[in-house]
Order: structure tokens, then sequence, then C-alpha cells
């Protein structure tokens, strides 16, 4: 099938641009930044706020599922930042309106847990009120789809997030303060959350799905692990920071929508920690190299 994704050179985008491109798709891969074509994968280069861009983009692509990432993420400020969570918002629907226009038949717009937990935020409030828009644009004419991403870490992450800042840190034998480390988390390998979403894409499932483990560890276990793959475990200081403003103490889903449609992670805690220490690893020793 037309598969068509925004976001696609984010972190949890590009996975899923791959793994639609090995299962045989056509994919149109769309991002702020240019990126080379390859194989199956269709690059366009469009920013999301450009309403003329988006409709050449969907009537070049002319999707049969469009799996829309794109989003303000910044780390730091992406929950709370209003205006930019309501510039994504009315992008968004923009976009959805051209989808429906040409045709597309599902549509899978990725959010987070923080929908469900913090919905006061506003970032959970742009989140509903787009989830809201496209199924009263879709009238029932088209799969609308919402899935809610708790956990995430592994290869691309932002440097400032807290897996990569442990790890790089570790790997350059340097100390580094965490909190306590209670924090409760539903973590799955990036790996792990493109395939769920490619899974939902082509489920016939509706409405809202937790794309969760149903294994939830605290942030100390999650520490510790990467500890055992890149050594330094005593480098870590927990208890050294306070915990943020809006720190959230428990964080996880239900993985019981997935489970309905076959859906299972491959990577456990060990396997995902393991694999996301060697590519940081690589990453450093080729910067060393340079």
């Amino acid at each position: 099938m037309n598969v068509l994704v925004t976001g696609a050179s984010g972190f949890i985008g590009r996975h899923v641009v791959a793994q639609l491109a090995r299962r045989g798709d056509t994919v149109f891969a769309l991002s702020r930044r240019a990126a080379p074509e390859g194989g199956a994968v269709t690059r366009i280069t469009a920013d999301l706020n450009d309403a003329n861009a988006m409709g050449e983009a969907v009537a070049r692509a002319k999707p049969d599922l469009a799996i829309h990432l794109a989003w303000y993420v910044e780390p730091g400020k992406w929950m709370t930042d209003t205006e930019r969570n309501a510039e994504s918002m009315e992008a968004s629907a923009r976009l959805i309106d051209h989808l429906l226009a040409d045709g597309c038949e599902r549509i899978v717009l990725a959010g987070s847990g923080v929908e469900v937990v913090q919905p006061e935020s506003p970032y959970a409030a742009a989140k509903g009120a787009l989830h809201r828009v496209a199924e009263g644009l879709a009238g029932g004419g088209a799969g609308i789809v919402c899935a809610h991403v708790y956990g995430v870490f592994g290869p691309g992450e932002d440097e400032r997030r807290f897996v990569p800042t442990v790890v790089n840190a570790l790997l350059r034998r340097a100390p580094v303060d965490v909190t306590d480390g209670r924090q409760v988390r539903d973590t799955l390998y990036v790996e792990d959350v493109a395939s769920a979403l490619v899974a939902i894409g082509s489920s016939e499932v509706m409405g809202t799905v937790d794309i969760a483990s149903g294994a939830p560890t605290t942030l100390r276990e999650l520490a510790l692990a990467l500890a055992a793959e890149a050594g330094g475990a005593e480098l870590i200081n927990f208890g050294a920071r306070p915990y943020s403003d809006n720190e959230l103490t428990r964080y996880v889903g239900d993985p019981d929508g997935l489970r309905a449609i076959g859906w299972a992670p491959r990577f456990d805690l060990g396997s995902a920690a393991g694999a996301t220490v060697r590519w940081w690893r690589v990453r450093a020793e080729a910067g060393a190299t340079r």
C-alpha cells in the first residue's frame, strides 16, 4: 500500500519508515530536513505548517494509510508550550483535511500517555482537540486511531533526554546526577514502538490504543540496565537531582489493545538497553576517530 509518514526523520519516524519499507510498502517519508532517497522510500521535504506543501505532498503520495508523527517535541518544553502545541494542532488538522479529501482510508495519529495522565497540559489539550477534529472530519468515512506512546528509548534519541544522558556519561566514565529513580515507567525500545505503529495502521482497530509494554519498570532499574552494558554503575548519583515541576511519578499504559491485534514487543529491558548502549558506543568511537 501507499503510506505517508510525517515526522519521518524523527526519533520514532525513521524506524517506522524502515519497517514499512522492509515489508514492501511504497513509503512517502515527509520531514522538514532533506534526506537521501533509497529503495521504496520517496523523501518529501516540507514543513507541516506549510498548508500548500502539505496539500502537494498528499496529492503526490495518494496514501492508503497515513502515520502522523510530526509535532512540537522540544525537550523540556513540549508539554507546556501553549503556542507551539496549538500551532502543531492547527497544522495537523489541515493535513488531515487534505488526507480525507484525497481518499486516505486510515490515519494513525501518534500521541503519548501524557494525554491520559496530565490531560490539563497544553500538549494534552492540543492532542485531544486534534483527535476530536479528526473524527469529526472523517465522519465515519475513514479509520481514525489515536496511538498513545508511553516510554520509548533507543538509537537516535535526543541527547538531552534521560537515557542518552546516562549512557553517554557512562561511556565517558563521567559521573551523572539523576533523581532517586523511583519514577515508574512503561518503557519500550524504539523499534518495538515503530512496529506497534505499523501494526495499528494495518489493523482495523479504532479509537485509542496505548503503545505500552505491560511490564513497567523504574528509572533506577532502567539506568542500572544501561550500566550493566556500559559499565560504571557507581558513577550514577541517584538522588542528586530533584524532581522537575511536572515530573510524572507513574507513567504506565495498558497493552491490551495491542495484544488484541496480535502485537507483542521483541525486546525486553536487557536487550533494549544492550542495543541502545552499543549504538551510542559506536557513535562515540566514530567521533573520537575524526
